[in-house]
């Protein structure tokens, strides 16, 4: 499902990936969840929208589990911990079953923050 305009955030076990969801206005995003090659479909948002969410959690280093975002259609929602200097992502279904993680070291949280930072603003 994956395009060559995915924006990816890359972790060392899994990836979520924004892919253009084919609504013809480019606004809109299908999210999934990639994991020892299964490919999970979160849902579908605007772009802009996961983007901010996702770069407002890697920018703020606060301690505990925090909400990231809400996905629509499947009701997925993504929860965020910093963990010393990396984070993980944890993916849960509408029923709040644990349905994956990203695990981000230090440099690919750094690294994911500054891409989406400049997708966010360019």
């Amino acid at each position: 499902m994956t395009d060559s305009n995915a924006l990816v955030l890359s972790g060392r076990n899994a990836t979520l990936s924004l892919s253009d969801a084919n609504d013809g206005s480019g606004d809109w995003c299908q999210v999934g969840l990639i994991s020892g090659g299964v490919h999970l479909l979160l849902g579908t948002e605007r772009r802009r929208y996961v983007v901010s969410k996702l770069v407002s959690f890697l920018s703020d280093p606060s301690e505990g589990i925090c909400w990231v975002c809400n996905l629509s259609e499947r009701h997925f929602s993504i929860y965020g911990e910093h963990r010393g200097e990396g984070a993980i992502l944890l993916v849960q279904d509408a029923n709040a079953t644990p349905s994956g993680s990203i695990d981000l070291t230090a440099d690919e949280k750094r690294q994911s923050n500054e891409h989406l930072s400049k997708v966010a603003t360019g």
